[in-house]
């Protein structure tokens, strides 16, 4: 039994009503931002749509922490959603066999997907993928892998032009120059929740010498 947050009502409620493609989600850290990304594609296999969805992390220890908690909240759900990593660490056999059956979710980072770009078999996952999900954008842009990652989207932009693109970010303090960036010659829709997590502290010290 999920509590949505308003920001996440507000984007499914976008999601369903608009004919927007390109999503910008500001939340704080803490509140959900990430597994938002992910909302749309549970809901359509909720619905029996299949449909695909790459997730993008600039950092491979998020990639590791999101696979355990995806495939518990799957199982929780009973949705039968195969979920798979690609990033330096997964063998080469994987990746093959990622490339021949494309599972729901992929999780990657900006160099792994530029090098799935490079291979001329990499077409089959991207023509059948329905949402790309950036996490923590902020991160990544004004970078040499932010330049990377819009090199890439822009190919697959150019393979699939029905793709959502869906992006979060905590602390954004321009968004004009973020949605800018994913808007991609298209118009980018904000939803930014203005709630900021409440977080207590206690502070616990001792007059001992350690």
């Amino acid at each position: 039994n999920w509590n949505l947050f308003n920001y996440q009502k507000e984007f499914l409620k976008e999601l369903e009503f608009s004919d927007n493609t390109r999503y910008l989600i500001s939340s704080d850290t803490g509140t959900g931002k990430t597994i938002t990304l992910f909302l749309p594609l549970l809901i359509d296999i909720l619905n029996q749509k299949k449909k695909k969805l790459i997730y993008i992390s600039p950092l491979k220890s998020i990639i590791s922490d999101l696979y355990q908690n995806l495939k518990k909240i799957i199982s929780e759900l009973n949705l039968k959603i195969n979920v798979s990593k690609r990033t330096g660490d997964e063998s080469h056999s994987l990746k093959q066999k990622q490339l021949k059956n494309p599972v729901e979710i992929l999780l990657t980072t900006p160099e792994s997907l530029a090098l799935m770009i490079s291979r001329s078999d990499s077409d089959t996952i991207f023509k059948s993928t329905s949402y790309i999900a950036i996490d923590e954008l902020n991160e990544i842009v004004n970078t040499k892998r932010g330049d990377q990652l819009a090199l890439a989207i822009s190919q697959i932009l150019s393979q699939n032009k029905r793709i959502k693109l869906l992006s979060c970010s905590a602390n954004i303090e321009n968004y004009n120059y973020l949605s800018n960036w994913l808007s991609f010659n298209r118009k980018t829709k904000i939803i930014k929740n203005n709630i900021i997590k409440k977080i207590n502290l206690d502070i616990l010290f001792s007059d001992k010498t350690p």
